[in-house]
């Protein structure tokens, strides 16, 4: 399996996490929206987690997937960062890369997940970024509107 397989695999798998999120949020406002209900008092109290203490698993979940979410993105940028830079030679520049660090080509993959600028600074390149267009009109309003000082005569 080449590694761009397996990083869309890995894409694949924490967007159903991601989807699952909002799922977990739904059943957070369900049980918020449970507790702030008044208890019905033929219905004996059950014993459990508290609104906060789900609350706070559920922050707690969310934040894990988004990292491994942030994660994915570092790892898939600096891929095409490098490919763009090395092309057909970037798997033979990282190896030699982990060897002059005295490191593995693991460990660097780790380091894009966590910080994809300490990655490409390691092999001299920038993140690829690319500007948005921006219409001429847009650009236009943007521009700051200098007043027509001709037309203060006639007010003062």
């Amino acid at each position: 399996m080449s590694e761009k397989q397996a990083v869309e695999q890995e894409l694949a798998k924490l967007r159903e996490q991601a989807s699952r999120n909002s799922s977990i949020e739904e059943v957070l406002s369900k049980l918020t929206a449970n507790n702030e209900k008044k208890p019905d008092p033929e219905t004996p109290a059950t014993s459990g987690l508290s609104a906060e203490a789900v609350a706070e698993l559920v922050r707690k979940e969310l934040q894990a997937v988004n990292s491994q979410a942030q994660a994915a993105k570092n790892y898939e940028e600096v891929q095409n960062s490098l490919k763009s830079k090395f092309a057909d030679k970037t798997r033979e520049v990282v190896a030699a890369k982990a060897r002059e660090l005295g490191t593995t080509v693991e460990q660097l993959g780790e380091l894009s997940k966590q910080s994809q600028l300490w990655f490409l600074a390691l092999f001299g390149t920038q993140k690829s970024t690319v500007s948005p267009t921006t219409p001429s009109s847009y650009r236009l309003l943007t521009q700051p509107i200098e007043p027509d000082l001709s037309l203060r005569s006639h007010y003062f």
